[in-house]
């Protein structure tokens, strides 16, 4: 039984590590909580409680094999901390200026009846994302472009599902900021792709809502 303990704090100690290395590649900071919530294990079978992993960043923490930048921010040991934080600051910097100019439209979303939901999505934010209960016509599509949304992510109702079923999507899905929606179109989208909980079986439910906005 011993052994296996060990064995099981490994298998906990590798994915913690192994989160911290998909933050470096999608040059995101977490914070412990983001930590928390996007944890990820390779073993499906082998899953933790959010308190068992808590206890160990702490451990990892007190050891320095993982730091604590600015009292808010978990990173390695190896990470050049000065040079993530500037890209990461002026990428938060761009989505919000981006947020803010789309929810300037958001008068001109309620008019086209099709709109269900509107959001940024991806590292910089930069490409619009539209779901839509109906087919756009092509004066709708022209107030679009209008408003600067001329390539769009695009998602129907009927369907629901998303395509690419990789890891980055579904981070992004999760924290993409929302810049319009109709009661519950977000939550629906969410858990009609439950392929995201495959990567993020953490991710707690109570935080799949519109009241959950984050700017990547």
């Amino acid at each position: 039984m011993e052994t296996n303990r060990f064995m099981s704090k490994d298998i906990l100690v590798e994915s913690i590590l192994l989160t911290f290395k998909f933050f470096e590649a999608v040059e995101y900071l977490p914070t412990r909580q983001e930590l928390l919530d996007f944890f990820i294990t390779k073993d499906l079978d082998k899953q933790f409680k959010r308190d068992e992993i808590n206890a160990c960043i702490s451990e990892l923490i007190e050891s320095k094999n993982i730091l604590v930048f600015d009292e808010i921010y978990l990173g390695l040991n190896s990470w050049d901390f000065a040079t993530i934080k500037r890209g990461f600051v002026e990428r938060v910097r761009l989505s919000k200026a981006i947020v803010k100019k789309l929810k300037k439209y958001s008068k001109f979303f309620k008019l086209i009846s099709p709109i269900v939901f509107v959001s940024v999505y991806g590292k910089f934010s930069e490409t619009n994302f539209l779901i839509l209960s109906d087919e756009l016509n092509l004066f709708r599509k022209f107030i679009l472009r209008i408003l600067k949304i001329k390539n769009p992510i695009v998602m129907h109702e009927a369907d629901f599902k998303y395509k690419n079923h990789d890891i980055r999507s579904a981070f992004y899905l999760l924290k993409m900021p929302h810049v319009f929606a109709k009661a519950g179109a977000y939550e629906k989208f969410i858990f009609k792709n439950p392929w995201i909980f495959d990567y993020f079986g953490n991710y707690p439910v109570d935080k799949i809502s519109l009241n959950y906005k984050v700017v990547l």
